[in-house]
């Protein structure tokens, strides 16, 4: 029986009941992971509040879409970059998807057909009064 256990050991190396023991070592592993992803959060939170200083004005909305529309107007990259994708003649995007960055002109085409609208009623009252 001793012989039999000697094979058994230089096959397989540890019993059934051996390798289905459950150690506690992945505790250790969970703990550490939770601690080291605990500590980068709390590092980006300082870096935030005590190093990075406010960010500059071309961050904001506005700044961006007139760097689109800027973009747009100079014809940046006509073959395969953005204002390959801008249909001049709509003015507005030629394929529109999830990724498709809002119209910058948006506000200034609804502008015009305020004012053109504007213009239309004028003309209306001024043939109505005469």
């Amino acid at each position: 029986m001793k012989e039999k256990k000697e094979l058994y050991r230089a096959s397989f190396c540890r019993t059934f009941a051996e390798f289905q023991y459950i150690s506690s070592e992945w505790m250790y592993v969970v703990g550490l992971v939770l601690v080291s992803v605990s500590a980068g959060i709390w590092m980006y939170i300082w870096f935030q509040i005590f190093v990075y200083g406010p960010r500059p004005p071309s961050y904001s909305y506005e700044s961006r879409e007139a760097q689109l529309r800027r973009m747009i107007n100079l014809r940046v990259n006509p073959i395969n970059g953005l204002s390959s994708n801008w249909d001049y003649e709509k003015s507005d995007w030629k394929h529109k998807g999830w990724f498709t960055p809002p119209n910058p002109f948006a506000e200034q085409i609804e502008m015009e057909k305020y004012l053109a609208e504007l213009e239309r009623e004028n003309v209306q009252d001024d043939s109505d009064e005469d």
